[in-house]
């Protein structure tokens, strides 16, 4: 990280990689740093305005967009496959946002507006996706699916199918007062999941 007010004016990014650079606090930055640069950023400075960026084949995987302008799904889309812990700025409507192959772990989608599970199934890996607050997994198939590492705590119409169906459930975070009673855990595995506040689970749940 670099320190805050630190002009970055003169910098010739084109010979200087800002790979895994947090540039939050720089001042003087322009778009053509950026779209110059050998490496990709991590964060940017608060308003600061990425229309202009060139994504096309470029990884976007562990940028912060929160608090920046502008960014498009095509932008997105025209981005390598890799999204890991990418961060999407709020309110950012998905809409045509292309998932098909995307790495998605730890990516924080909870800025996104429009989300569906069918996007989601497109994407190579979900493990720990933050999801928006109110996502409806209603439109989440989750047969043979993972929801490994993902809290569900703020999803609405969880139910127990969902956990059923998936592939892998470790690591999940429960909402307040969801029935366990019919979950079969037969053949998975449950570690690092938190079931506090739930209920229904039973000692025969752990042993399966």
């Amino acid at each position: 990280k670099l320190p805050t007010g630190f002009n970055i004016s003169t910098l010739d990014t084109s010979e200087v990689s800002l790979g895994n650079v947090d540039l939050s606090g720089v001042t003087g930055l322009t778009i053509a740093h950026l779209n110059s640069s050998k490496g990709i950023f991590t964060k940017l400075p608060l308003g600061f305005d990425v229309s202009d960026l060139n994504t096309t084949n470029k990884s976007l995987s562990w940028v912060n967009f929160k608090g920046t302008i502008g960014l498009t799904v095509a932008q997105l889309n025209a981005a390598q496959l890799n999204l890991s812990r990418t961060v999407l700025p709020d309110n950012f409507d998905v809409t045509n946002f292309d998932l098909t192959g995307r790495n998605l772990y730890q990516a924080d989608l909870s800025g996104a507006i429009n989300l569906t599970g069918t996007q989601l199934n497109q994407s190579s890996d979900n493990t720990g996706i933050i999801l928006p607050s109110g996502f409806d997994m209603n439109s989440w198939n989750t047969s043979g699916k993972s929801l490994s590492n993902i809290n569900l705590t703020d999803v609405i119409n969880l139910n127990i199918n969902h956990l059923n169906h998936a592939s892998d459930i470790r690591g999940i975070k429960y909402p307040n007062s969801f029935d366990l009673s019919g979950l079969n855990t037969t053949g998975k595995e449950l570690g690092f999941s938190d079931f506090t506040n739930t209920e229904g689970l039973t000692a025969s749940h752990l042993t399966n």
